[in-house]
């Protein structure tokens, strides 16, 4: 709502006016599942390659590679990530950054996740979810 109303303020378009074109070609704004989604991703990924990240939340982002001896396998030069089992009693667990972060880590495709720089990574990531948002919406 927020973010369709400042795209409504910035262009002058009208209420009854479609503003999802204004968000994607001019503005070039993710929409807010997907702003959550890339502020997630990034504390993933500051997670397994800051050293300056802090250390409890750091360990609760893990590799198969580093809690199995694994480490001959070719699925250890994989980057997905350990997603512990679901728990029965709540929904809230599943959003929790030692659940649901993993989840959407390992949904992103590995031209993205091989990325080492962080710089590189947010750029590849954006364009990732930039072009899911919009192609998902016009079929």
């Amino acid at each position: 709502m927020v973010l369709n109303t400042s795209a409504r303020l910035i262009f002058g378009v009208r209420r009854g006016e479609h503003i999802s074109p204004f968000l994607k070609e001019k503005l070039h704004w993710l929409r807010i599942p997907e702003r959550i989604a890339y502020k997630r991703c990034i504390l993933t990924f500051r997670a397994l390659h800051d050293p300056a990240f802090p250390d409890y939340l750091a360990s609760l982002v893990r590799r198969p590679s580093s809690t199995d001896r694994r480490l001959q396998l070719r699925s250890s030069r994989d980057v997905k990530l350990v997603v512990p089992p679901p728990s029965r009693t709540t929904k809230f667990g599943e959003r929790s950054f030692k659940c649901g972060n993993p989840i959407l880590w390992n949904a992103l495709p590995g031209h993205v996740t091989r990325e080492s720089n962080l710089d590189l990574f947010a750029r590849k990531l954006k364009i990732h979810l930039f072009e899911t948002s919009y192609s998902c919406k016009a079929l």
